[in-house]
């Protein structure tokens, strides 16, 4: 079996957080990245990725964010363009087992906003982190205790 069949996380991962390749290098070897383009929108080729797979422990979202917002390349999924990609946030919500989402988005779940963006990928819990060296570059890999 390859790599894509029998990887247990996926780390989807925006083109434009800081430090690309020091993130890649760190990525635990369990966990298969997948870089987002800038050409279509993020929830699109999420969904995509994880057609055929069931049964996830984990999904990571990397890139950057602000209050209410994770900031992709190909434009920001945010409360006002949630709904459009409810489809395919669903879809990527059904491929994980038991596991999270995890958003490593600095700022994403911050303020009022970040209150009323808690759970777009459906039936699956979301967790937000603000810890995410790659999001911020005011932190660097090596301080940061967050692996994925």
């Amino acid at each position: 079996m390859g790599a894509a069949t029998t990887t247990r996380e996926i780390a989807f991962i925006d083109r434009n957080v800081d430090d690309l390749a020091a993130l890649l290098a760190a990525l635990r070897p369990d966990v298969q990245p997948i870089l987002l383009s800038g050409d279509e929108p993020a929830p699109r080729q999420m969904a995509r990725a994880v057609l055929g797979r069931d049964g996830l422990a984990a999904i990571h979202v990397v890139a950057h964010g602000r209050p209410g917002e994770v900031s992709f390349g190909a434009g920001a999924l945010s409360r006002d363009s949630i709904d459009a990609y409810a489809g395919e946030l669903a879809r990527i919500g059904r491929a994980l087992r038991e596991g999270a989402v995890q958003v490593w988005s600095c700022e994403t779940a911050r303020g009022r906003n970040g209150a009323d963006f808690q759970n777009p990928f459906g039936r699956q819990p979301t967790i937000f982190s603000t810890n995410c060296p790659a999001c911020c570059p005011v932190r660097s890999h090596a301080r940061s205790s967050s692996r994925f």
